[in-house]
């Protein structure tokens, strides 16, 4: 699967279980909340703490601004430490 759009954050995690590399990408546009606020449609993603190489991608672009697409796995039962549920597995 893939999402392509701006990397907002990214930064690491210092977990219980041991690093690990979180970050949000805005998708564009806009959904609603439970209240039905207006809130920006934002991807939460994991890049795994052993795939450096990847940290580096990541965090360039996001430094650079640029639109980047990122292919993930979504765990549906998956690590502890991937809070998010997608395991981004490479960008571009």
């Amino acid at each position: 699967m893939k999402h392509a759009s701006l990397i907002l954050l990214a930064s690491v995690l210092v977990l219980a279980c041991g690093r690990g590399y979180e970050g949000e990408m805005n998708l564009g546009g806009m959904t609603t909340d439970a209240e039905g606020a207006l809130v920006p449609n934002v991807w939460a993603f994991t890049v795994p703490d052993d795939q450096l190489a990847l940290v580096e991608k990541v965090s360039e672009i996001q430094r650079s601004g640029k639109r980047a697409t990122m292919q993930y796995a979504q765990w549906v039962i998956g690590p502890i430490c991937a809070d998010s549920g997608y395991e981004v597995t490479g960008v571009r």
